[in-house]
């Protein structure tokens, strides 16, 4: 606790940053700049940096599949996408992109279910008036 706080505290401020953005949303471009800030301190081989350079790494991979699923237009990828940025505590701009257009998507979809269960009930209302007319003809 305490002892931890002095010690980063007496470090250049680069050791925070790196702790800062291992605990809290990031964005990639800003992990990447402070592991070429912290190489450049010297702080290539420190474990959580090593650690932040997994976490970029598997920042790119996940934003790249999400926008190779919103391009294929493969909602189920891009949800997965969602989920794996929510989990590395990624605060990317895409995400929200990406969350908007599922958001648009399923009111497309939801629009569309909603005309055909209007449709169909008026074709079943035609039906029974038509049979009506009908039976009254009889």
């Amino acid at each position: 606790g305490l002892l931890k706080t002095r010690l980063v505290s007496a470090l250049p401020g680069i050791v925070r940053r790196i702790l800062l953005l291992r605990s809290q949303n990031w964005n990639v471009t800003e992990g990447q700049m402070v592991m070429q800030e912290a190489k450049a301190w010297g702080l290539s081989q420190w474990d959580a940096l090593d650690g932040l350079a997994d976490q970029v790494s598997s920042a790119n991979r996940v934003l790249e599949q999400g926008q190779s699923a919103l391009e294929r237009n493969d909602k189920e990828a891009l949800r997965e996408a969602i989920s794996d940025c929510q989990e590395l505590q990624l605060a990317d701009d895409l995400i929200g992109g990406w969350m908007d257009e599922l958001k648009q998507k399923n009111m497309a979809l939801f629009s569309i279910k909603l005309h055909a269960k209007r449709f169909q009930r008026n074709a079943a209302f035609a039906a029974a008036s038509r049979q009506l007319v009908g039976a009254q003809q009889r």
